[in-house]
């Protein structure tokens, strides 16, 4: 380069006569030039040439993709103070590496046939009220907008419904909720049946009943792009569910039954079909789903990892977060602590590709995913079908509801049947009164 090598010239010149002449405050001037100019030079060429020589670090796989937490741990919150001022959401990112985050809406199973869908009303507007007054958080809508917020210095905020209760046996109720922003929904939470779909823990109040409404509730997931979420379902619900969805679902907050006998847990067999379809698990932070003893260290759960990357592949898991606010972390591990996490994941072997699909990738793929499903349904029309009401008990909250199965009206007219013959009257006697009329005139 022409100029470096004229200035490298001048500069060695001026340096030569200066220590060949008496020193003066001049020539202590043009020395201590020098010296900062070749301080500049060597700081200028260390910023601009990367360094060939750095080793790679787990943590550089959340440099560009989002670091998803599957589940929220603040729905406790939720339910006991709807005041957006007292509560400061930044504060849990900054917190926490975290780039999207899945809120739930949380509502009590009592408040099944009854309240159910005005308190979830109550806890979405409640999160968008939080998010409204935030400068670093946005609904995302989409994969693509989770991938722009995170380009943006923007953290993600992905609604979700928890149980299938809060739609209160409506499909005009999860279109709603779509057009609210939410983007996935769990069948049924680990605590409460309903009348379409059974919860894993049970149906000791007998709620679930017969019939195929699930079959439609699917069907308009699929069609609008909302995300199945099976975790707290019922085995049979989940077996049927994803052999009938359009597209892949995924399981928030979950181990594996191999490892801890839990109802959030997944048999072998239903991880086989997670993995065959393309669906993803993502795996709890509660200490009870994958270690057997009364504490757990972040060890155990990399061990955890390791075997679900075994059994599902890196591209089908990602990380779920807490189930339950009062959850039992591993002892040494903090969200503060998952750049360190992947640190050490690397050094068991796993790649940078591997990690960015735990961090996120597995689970906006996945949304992709249901996209695309909905794309290809664009054409159908909403589902009208309705839930037939005199299958449940509880009806006393409820007005007359109308016919699920209206019986059509005739297309062809009836056969035409030989008229009745009237029955004839009987003849009246004669009058024998005398008559008025005048004779005529012969």
């Amino acid at each position: 380069m022409p100029f470096c090598s004229d200035l490298c010239s001048g500069i060695i010149g001026n340096f030569r006569n200066c220590m060949t002449t008496p020193l003066t405050r001049k020539k202590i001037l043009i020395i201590s030039g020098v010296v900062l100019t070749i301080i500049l030079i060597i700081v200028i060429i260390a910023v601009s040439v990367p360094s060939a020589t750095a080793d790679p670090q787990g943590r550089d796989a959340l440099n560009y993709v989002p670091f998803v937490e599957g589940n929220s741990d603040f729905k406790t919150y939720m339910t006991s103070n709807f005041s957006v001022s007292n509560y400061n959401y930044n504060d849990h990112f900054k917190e926490k590496t975290i780039g999207a985050q899945v809120i739930t809406t949380s509502v009590a199973c009592q408040a099944q046939f009854h309240d159910a869908v005005s308190q979830t009303i109550d806890q979405l507007d409640f999160i968008k009220r939080l998010v409204d007054g935030s400068k670093i958080m946005k609904i995302a809508h989409s994969a693509e907008e989770i991938k722009a917020n995170k380009a943006n210095n923007q953290r993600s905020i992905v609604l979700a419904i928890g149980g299938g209760h809060s739609l209160d046996n409506r499909l005009s109720t999860l279109r709603n909720y779509f057009n609210q922003g939410v983007r996935i929904v769990s069948l049924a939470s680990i605590d409460c049946t309903n009348p379409w779909a059974k919860s894993a823990s049970g149906d000791k109040d007998n709620i679930f009943a017969t019939g195929d409404f699930i079959k439609a509730v699917v069907a308009e997931m699929n069609r609008l792009g909302i995300a199945i979420d099976l975790a707290g379902s019922d085995k049979t619900i989940q077996t049927a569910v994803i052999d009938i969805s359009k597209a892949p679902v995924v399981f928030r907050g979950v181990g594996f039954n191999s490892l801890v006998k839990n109802d959030f847990n997944l048999d072998p067999d239903i991880l086989e079909k997670l993995k065959n379809n393309g669906s993803l698990a993502m795996l709890s932070l509660d200490c009870a789903l994958f270690d057997k003893g009364d504490d757990c260290s972040k060890k155990d759960f990399i061990e955890f990892l390791k075997t679900a990357k075994s059994k599902l592949g890196a591209a089908n898991i990602g990380i779920g977060g807490l189930v339950y606010a009062n959850a039992k972390m591993p002892k040494d591990l903090t969200y503060n602590d998952i750049p360190s996490l992947f640190d050490e994941l690397m050094n068991n072997g796993w790649t940078i590709s591997e990690l960015e699909f735990l961090a996120g990738n597995s689970f906006i793929n996945l949304l992709q995913r249901v996209e695309t499903a909905a794309k290809y349904l664009a054409n159908q029309t909403p589902n009208e079908q309705l839930f037939d009401m005199n299958l449940i008990k509880q009806k006393d909250c409820y007005t007359a509801q109308p016919n699920p199965s209206p019986q059509p009206e005739p297309t062809t007219k009836a056969t035409p049947t030989e008229p009745t013959k009237p029955t004839p009257e009987p003849t009246k006697e004669p009058t024998k009164e005398p008559t008025t009329e005048k004779p005529k005139k012969p």
